[in-house]
């Protein structure tokens, strides 16, 4: 088994109208691929760094070069995406199994292979921050690599988001972590990622407000009235809410991306005097 740690930088559209949507949204092209091989026992066996020359983002985003420090005539340069994925798919060996810190690398990827029309030589990936966070830390937070490098103590001497450099970083957290171990058990990993984002999308139909001080403090909540879209989380465009009857009010609304939703605030009185909201979410 090879074990292969991960990470890419790639270029950005200028402005939406200029993204490439076919076959699929090409949200981001690879102009860089860093990687880091070991064995089992996580020993260093080789290292993969390879400047990809953008077919067609080809000017540099500025954002890009803000975060990365790369400048324009960066990008001019390297081999086309599809000699370095082919080389890339060589230097990972056999049996590889691959790892990136959070799902983005792998949809990247996957994008760019779609519309370089090129097929996938490689087995899926594993989310190495999702195994940190239910594993390690047990909370199920989202963690950035220099945030887990804090968390072990670990040297931060090379200039981040650099490819070859991030893949450095966090070979480094796999190796402290003892990520072997934790792989044969991945699948559930997955499995509970998804039960929890399926409790946190129903949370997000159906949720609960007590002990607000009165109608005033109610109409008055940002966190209650101003709605946004259970699915993308996006702001809703609404109409003003009506009272149906003396326990419930209602609205309007419509989601750029998910369509229109039905809002419903069912109010409580409490023995404290205090009231309680539940607000529900219902697709048109």
């Amino acid at each position: 088994m090879n074990l292969i740690i991960l990470d890419m930088e790639w270029n950005q559209p200028i402005g939406k109208k200029n993204m490439i949507t076919r076959p699929v949204p090409l949200t981001g092209e690879v102009i860089r691929i860093g990687a880091v091989r070991t064995d089992e026992s996580m020993k260093e066996l080789s290292r993969f760094n390879m400047c990809v020359r953008p077919k067609f983002y080809k000017k540099l985003n500025y954002a890009v070069g803000k975060v990365t420090g790369l400048e324009g005539s960066s990008i001019s340069y390297g081999q086309p995406f599809s000699d370095a994925y082919a080389r890339f798919v060589q230097w990972c060996g056999e049996d590889p199994v691959i790892f990136t810190w959070g799902t983005e690398d792998e949809k990247i990827m996957l994008s760019n292979l779609a519309v370089h029309k090129m097929e996938n030589h490689l087995p899926p990936y594993m989310d190495m921050q999702a195994v940190f966070s239910h594993r390690v830390a047990k909370d199920s937070k989202q963690y950035g690599v220099s945030a887990v490098l804090e968390y072990y103590g670990l040297e931060q001497d090379l200039k981040a988001h650099d490819a070859l450099n991030d893949a450095i970083y966090t070979y480094r957290i796999a190796r402290e972590m003892g990520l072997v171990q934790y792989i044969p058990e991945y699948h559930d990993i997955e499995r509970e990622i998804a039960e929890e984002r399926a409790r946190l999308r129903e949370q997000r139909y159906r949720r609960e407000f007590a002990g607000i001080a009165g109608m005033e403090a109610l109409l008055a909540s940002r966190k209650i009235m101003v709605c946004r879209c259970p699915e993308c989380r996006s702001k809703l465009e609404r109409t003003a809410f009506e009272f149906d009857n003396d326990n419930v009010m209602s609205a309007e609304a419509k989601c750029a991306n998910c369509g229109k939703f039905t809002i419903e605030i069912h109010i409580k009185n409490n023995d404290d005097g205090t009231i309680s909201a539940l607000r529900i979410f219902e697709r048109k």
